[in-house]
């Protein structure tokens, strides 16, 4: 038996599953660093060229974005911890989205999209998981077509309620009826069609979403068909983080101290902060001392507090707690910072203070829903 009580063998399935939901995330890391390295390259080749180079870069944003809710599943799921909600999210508009990114990116082959879903028809959970499902799958039918995909959006309903079902076809060789459970399994490879982590990685974000991912064949186009199905939404929850936070509403005027030591990470979010129209002093914990950082910061009247969990040699959660003896209504005013390991004492710990954290890579939507709620009223 374990410490926690289960067998040895539950613990070794756990850390296989651990392992393969890993793996999988790291593929699809690796895929979009790939993606994000041409489009970096191509935007220094326009502006060498003398040419504007802010379509490339909106894709550099675009995926360095997706990088960082990639970074945050992992760490998520390498902590043990159920991956975090967010705001229902509409299909409809995110395949769109998905399919035009992705599709500029093709060559070649016609894809179509229709869906016949109701307006405002809604899934619960985490975005990123629906779009990633949505490349994945994409890709792989853009690998064996030969001209046509048609993708689709439906609503169907069965005894464990209303569905919505995406279906994505090919006009390709399509998959042998002994391998369409085969191909979901991780590293396992079609031959020529290189079939690899890809699929496993649509299980297990189908699987966040309570959903399902299926293959058959395609009647309309005589190729391969996948199937992903999820639960509509319940309810509407309130939108969470980047669910539709505009950081220039939240961040302007706002006086920020920045407690960070690592000089990279404090120029750009200082650079950023400023961007948005915030007033950043950038402080870092170990000159001066304790005393004499506590006084910049009193003296800087803030707003809110962004204060790393290793700012240096001193502790943030030291910091915070000195704050809460000497200066409460300063430490009512720390957010956290730091990147979400689980495993480390000072993040669990963190997580029991009350404050807000902000994990590393920081997405600026969750900073701006943070801000609104620290931002004095007017």
């Amino acid at each position: 038996m374990t410490q926690d009580g289960t067998s040895g063998l539950d613990a070794k399935e756990q850390l296989a599953a651990l392992g393969q939901m890993t793996g999988e995330l790291i593929h699809d890391l690796a895929n979009e660093m790939t993606v994000l390295q041409a489009w970096a390259l191509l935007a220094r080749g326009e502006q060498e060229a003398g040419r504007s180079a802010s379509s490339e870069l909106e894709r550099v944003l675009e995926i360095s974005t997706e990088l960082g809710v990639m970074m945050r599943d992992m760490l998520e799921t390498v902590g043990g911890r159920t991956v975090s909600p967010e705001a229902d999210f509409d299909p409809v508009r995110l395949t769109e989205a998905t399919l035009a990114h992705r599709v500029r990116e093709l060559s070649g082959i016609s894809v179509r999209f229709h869906s016949s879903l109701a307006p405002g028809m809604k899934v619960g959970g985490r975005s990123s998981f629906w779009s990633r499902s949505v490349r994945n799958l994409l890709s792989n039918a853009a690998r064996h077509a030969r001209r046509d995909i048609a993708v689709t959006l439906r609503e169907v309903e069965d005894r464990s309620g209303r569905q919505i079902v995406l279906r994505i076809e090919d006009d390709g060789p399509g998959v042998p009826p002994d391998r369409r459970e085969e191909i979901f399994r991780p590293l396992v490879r079609g031959g020529d069609g290189e079939v690899g982590l890809g699929l496993s990685s649509v299980v297990w974000a189908m699987g966040q979403l309570g959903g399902e991912v299926s293959c058959a064949p395609s009647g309309a186009l005589g190729g391969a068909a996948f199937e992903i199905r999820v639960p509509t939404a319940r309810r509407t929850t309130s939108p969470r983080g980047s669910a539709g936070v505009p950081a220039a509403n939240y961040l302007d005027r706002m006086r920020i101290v920045l407690i960070e030591s690592d000089p990279s990470v404090r120029r750009s979010l200082k650079r950023l902060l400023a961007r948005f129209g915030a007033e950043v002093l950038d402080l870092i914990a170990e000159e001066g001392g304790v005393d004499r950082l506590l006084s910049h910061v009193e003296g800087a009247l803030p707003d809110m507090i962004l204060l790393n969990l290793e700012p240096g040699k001193q502790c943030g959660l030291s910091l915070w707690n000195r704050m809460c003896l000497e200066c409460p209504e300063l430490a009512d005013l720390v957010v956290f910072t730091g990147g979400e390991a689980s495993v480390d004492p000072g993040w669990q710990l963190a997580q029991h203070t009350g404050q807000p954290f902000l994990a590393k890579p920081y997405d600026l939507g969750d900073l701006a829903a943070i801000a609104k709620s620290f931002r004095p009223s007017e």
